[in-house]
């Protein structure tokens, strides 16, 4: 099944800066996040996103948006065909089992290994009984934009876009609460075109005062696993992280000109406590990418999904029985976002999931084994190579 060209997805940025907007509005960004400390209503919470590739030929996504503060913020995302929403909104917590059932295991010979499910990643179950809705491009919004109605998922509102141009995008977003800087109208522009569509989302009028987040699902036709990186430079700050969540049908990877590196691809990640190795894991992703000129994602684990989904149940139900499920974890710096990227090629044969502590290189179990293979396969040729050199 062959990838369309541009990707469905969500970013999110360690780092984000956002002024103050005048009250009523939401910024439009591509996935956008909100930094500690700044007050906003609409963001990426926790750097999640869930892509799951379907037998019938459609792709489901599933992305998280945290709700917070007093002034507004929104998300715009860009996608290659007309979605289906789900009214639904899907609970975090699954995410966050998701999360834990694949994250990253360090581990020291002599003394502790990091079991107690802290998350190494750069970052009760919805009822799945929910109403879903297919945006048809029946509602004119006029002034070369066609707009579905507005539609609260939990704390948030979406509405579908399609726009003959980006200045008239651009218009309609401003004339109903977002707010869109100048110099993003580029970005803009470069997403729009014949049968692309907009999900725009902002705090829904309802939602409780309150911090709170919301798993939003929806679908898109054919296979849709990639990421919009240029629409992410919009609101981002000097870096953001990634983690997507890839359920098909084999291992995932990302295509050219993306690298595809792997836990023994890093340097030595050192620390005595949970907090000091995350801070040292995410400088060594940091290295890893910057050293493939800022364009690479670090496969964290191929697992079965039925097993990684298994406290799960929603996200369960939206993979297919007996798939895999790619974990993949990058950290880019804003200026490096140019480029879209498909995770449509396969993962590589190994891919550990344990890295040792304090030593940079193969050192997973995976690794080590496939160390020994190698030896054990040389070393008849080795022997016969002596005894020719000793007649």
């Amino acid at each position: 099944m062959r990838a369309s060209n541009v990707f469905l997805g969500l970013t999110a940025g360690l780092l984000l800066g956002l002024g103050a907007l005048p009250p009523g509005e939401a910024r439009a960004c591509g996935g956008g996040v909100v930094s500690e400390g700044v007050d906003a209503n609409v963001s990426v919470g926790a750097q999640r996103v869930f892509v799951s590739v379907r037998k019938d030929g459609t792709t489901d996504i599933v992305t998280q948006l945290a709700v917070s503060g007093t002034s507004r913020f929104g998300v715009l995302i860009p996608l290659p065909s007309a979605p289906t929403l789900d009214e639904t909104p899907i609970d975090t917590r699954e995410l966050d089992a998701l999360d834990a059932a694949t994250q990253v295991h360090f581990f020291s010979r002599e003394e502790w290994a990091d079991d107690d499910g802290e998350s190494s990643g750069c970052g009760s179950s919805a009822d799945a009984g929910g109403q879903e809705k297919t945006f048809d491009g029946s509602n004119g919004a006029g002034e070369g934009v066609t707009a579905s109605e507005f539609v609260d998922v939990g704390p948030v509102t979406a509405v579908v876009l399609t726009a003959d141009d980006g200045a008239s995008l651009t218009a309609w977003l401003q004339e109903n609460g977002f707010a869109v800087a100048t110099n993003d109208q580029s970005v803009i522009d470069a997403y729009v075109g014949e049968g692309r569509h907009f999900l725009a989302f902002k705090r829904a009028d309802g939602a409780p005062t309150g911090e709170t987040s919301v798993g939003v699902h929806f679908s898109l036709a054919g296979d849709q696993r990639g990421y919009p990186l240029r629409m992410a430079r919009l609101g981002a700050g000097s870096e953001i992280a990634i983690t997507t969540f890839v359920a098909s049908e084999y291992g995932a990877a990302p295509t050219a000109p993306f690298a595809t590196l792997t836990l023994d691809d890093l340097q030595a990640v050192e620390g005595e406590t949970p907090e000091g190795i995350e801070a040292s894991y995410k400088e060594a992703i940091r290295a890893a990418v910057r050293d493939r000129s800022g364009k690479a994602f670090v496969i964290e684990g191929v697992y079965g999904a039925d097993e990684a989904l298994a406290r799960a149940p929603k996200l369960d139900s939206l993979a297919e029985p007996g798939y895999r499920l790619t974990r993949l974890t990058t950290i880019m710096t804003a200026s490096s976002l140019d480029t879209d990227v498909a995770f449509t090629a396969p993962a590589p044969e190994v891919v550990p999931t344990s890295h040792e502590l304090g030593v940079a290189g193969p050192t997973s179990p995976q690794g080590t084994k496939q160390a020994f293979v190698l030896f054990g396969m040389l070393l008849p040729a080795l022997a016969g190579l002596s005894r020719r050199r000793w007649r």
